[in-house]
């Protein structure tokens, strides 16, 4: 009995302590749980009625299906990614923003607690299908699946990140002081004209202001247009994008272009040194020319394989050409130099004349000489001496032929060797004025190359 007391006891406290727990869950105003859900605002109830009628996303969203839909398209460059001139490839980061008119999402904002904006997944609804036409990305566009801004007039705005790959015509003529155009180009794939009218958006949000600037380009501006295109399935409209980039070029200045100069000037300034140096003045020639042709292989690396030549490889070749050019002269100068004979009239008159007056090198005594060598069957007639003061006595003395003979052969010696050294002189002064000229030239072409390679620069 006691036992069955205490049990009864237990149940009635612990059945009492349940109604209590059940009691402060239970509101007041009715008898449900107090559990709230997306449904039982506003803005949850407006989008389930909204989507219960909405039906399939790929019907476009018009009442009368004669009605293009009216697309907004607006495109914000924040990041260039890769502009490679050898690849020929174009990837940004942009800030896309498409708007559109959909009749199906429509309401009365005093239906539905005065709301006028709401926001759907942007795959819940209908959207516009416009695509990048040169994409060269396996992916296509590549977009953050961000939600659509829908207000009650049906006016709906999608704003996302996306990256874009594009192909891209890269004119690598005035490298490394080129400005390459690349563009864009977007179009519904599906939809003609008479389903969709795509337009360029025209508002404030339309400037190109969130621009990061890049190390490499400088994005000098953004140019965009409209037009419809003709093809056998209808007309499509098309809008496009751009984008106009210039290529710093202070990198190529100081690691390629400085140092190129400096090493053309010093394959210049190897006239300036003596003929006798033949073998300094040929290693150095060839050491540079080495070096010139290691930068034409830098900039080689980085131009697309393409037909049109880039001025700055235009004028690395003239200027390792005219290295080459200069040691054959070298060669040319160092055989002159070792000239022997007596030079040729016309030699003398061209060289030791013209060109050495032309370049203030003129000596009479070495372009003058004229040979008057001594005759062969020249005899000395004999000597009479006079051994008295007063003439009374006059001794007729005859120096012997051998010895008259000796004379003039020792005297014909002397003669050839004077006019043989000054033949070598005459080469060694017609191959330092031939230096001279060399000098003259190579500078020229060399000044010229330079100078219209930064005209280009500053175009």
């Amino acid at each position: 009995m006691a036992f069955s007391a205490s049990c009864k006891r237990a149940f009635f406290f612990g059945s009492l302590l349940i109604l209590v727990k059940v009691k402060n869950v239970t509101p007041k105003g009715n008898g449900t749980i107090g559990v709230k859900g997306a449904s039982d605002t506003e803005a949850g109830r407006l989008v389930n009625d909204l989507m219960a009628g909405y039906g399939p996303g790929f019907v476009r969203p018009v009442l009368e299906t004669n009605n293009p839909t009216v697309v907004e398209y607006r495109l914000l460059i924040h990041e260039l990614i890769e502009l490679s001139t050898r690849e020929q490839k174009f990837k940004i980061n942009a800030r896309l923003r498409v708007s559109w008119r959909d009749e199906f999402l429509q309401w009365e904002p005093s239906e539905y607690g005065d709301t006028k904006v709401i926001f759907l997944p942007a795959s819940s609804i209908w959207q516009p299908d416009i695509t990048l036409m040169r994409n060269i990305d396996e992916d296509f566009e590549v977009m953050k699946p961000t939600s659509v801004r829908v207000n009650s007039t049906g006016h709906v705005s999608w704003f996302t990140l996306a990256f874009l790959s594009s192909s891209c015509d890269v004119n690598v003529r005035y490298f490394p002081f080129d400005i390459q155009r690349c563009e864009m180009r977007f179009s519904s794939w599906s939809y003609s004209i008479e389903d969709i009218d795509l337009y360029l958006a025209k508002s404030k949000d339309a400037q190109q202001t969130s621009y990061q600037e890049n190390g490499i380009w400088d994005l000098v501006e953004v140019q965009t247009a409209r037009e419809v295109k003709s093809y056998i399935a209808g007309d499509y409209p098309e809008v496009s994008y751009t984008f106009v980039l210039k290529r710093r070029s202070e990198y190529y200045y100081t690691n390629v272009v400085v140092p190129f100069l400096f090493l053309s000037l010093i394959c210049n300034l190897i006239f300036l040194l003596p003929p006798a140096g033949k073998d300094a003045k040929v290693t150095l020639v060839i050491t540079n020319l080495l070096a010139l042709i290691v930068f034409l292989q830098i900039v080689a690396g980085v131009m697309p394989p393409v037909g049109e030549i880039p001025v700055l490889a235009t004028y690395f070749l003239t200027l390792i050409i005219l290295v080459c050019i200069s040691i054959v002269m070298t060669i040319f100068v160092y055989t002159v130099q070792h000239g022997s004979d007596q030079p040729p009239r016309w030699f003398r008159r061209v060289v030791l004349g013209f060109m050495a007056r032309a370049v203030c090198m003129y000596d009479s005594a070495v372009a003058g000489f004229d040979e008057k060598g001594v005759s062969e069957n020249e005899e000395l007639q004999p000597l009479e001496v006079n051994a008295n003061k007063d003439g009374a006595n006059l001794l007729a003395v005859q120096i012997p032929q051998s010895l008259l003979d000796d004379v003039a052969y020792l005297r014909n010696k002397v003669e050839s060797q004077e006019k043989g050294d000054f033949f070598v002189l005459q080469w060694e002064y017609a191959s330092r004025v031939i230096d001279r000229w060399l000098l003259i030239i190579s500078m020229t072409v060399w000044a010229l190359a330079t100078i219209i390679l930064l005209a280009v620069s500053h175009e």
